[in-house]
């Protein structure tokens, strides 16, 4: 349903800054497969990297209503955890232009409580995976954590299960305006 208004958004947004990503996975809520536009000042990726699977790491950064957590932690997405909310939470630094200049004032509400969560990419090694089989390097993961508490509530493994050489999945593609150099 969102489909044609995240297009819509992306394709406003990118002659403005010429470059934002899509995001086509599973929505953690509902579990169906969603696309997503991401702006470019929402995803970190290393500057001298060539493509995001030749990328040791990359960063997603979105914000969740504590109750959309909830039904993604019912879901299986993410592991139960208990967030305090406070207005710190609600990421008001990015906002902070668009406030002043349509003269808005900050309120909060209770039920406002938002998280901000990075889902990073990343090659990360652990112990299980090198003990007897003699292989020294790292497999691709996602790791998703909140940004106030620091608390990792999801890691899952970035390949396919029947890969042998646990090639990275990525599920973003990367939209430019014009061409660089």
């Amino acid at each position: 349903d969102e489909y044609y208004w995240e297009v819509d958004d992306s394709l406003l947004y990118l002659p403005y800054a010429g470059s934002c990503f899509r995001k086509i996975a599973p929505d953690p809520v509902s579990g169906k497969t969603r696309s997503r536009f991401i702006p470019a000042v929402d995803f970190i990726v290393p500057y001298w990297a060539k493509s995001l699977k030749t990328a040791p790491r990359y960063t997603h950064r979105y914000t969740m209503p504590v109750n959309d957590y909830a039904r993604a932690v019912d879901n299986g997405y993410f592991i139960d955890a208990d967030f305090t909310p406070t207005p710190q939470n609600l990421n008001t630094d990015r906002r902070a232009l668009s406030d002043v200049s349509d003269d808005r004032v900050e309120t909060y509400h209770e039920d406002d409580h938002i998280l901000e969560l990075y889902e990073m990419t990343i090659d990360l090694e652990f112990e299980w995976e090198t003990e007897g089989n003699g292989k020294k390097y790292k497999y691709p993961y996602t790791v998703t954590f909140e940004r106030e508490t620091q608390r990792v509530v999801r890691i899952a493994r970035c390949w396919d299960e029947n890969d042998p050489k646990c090639e990275k999945d990525v599920w973003l593609t990367h939209e430019k305006f014009l061409p660089g150099l």
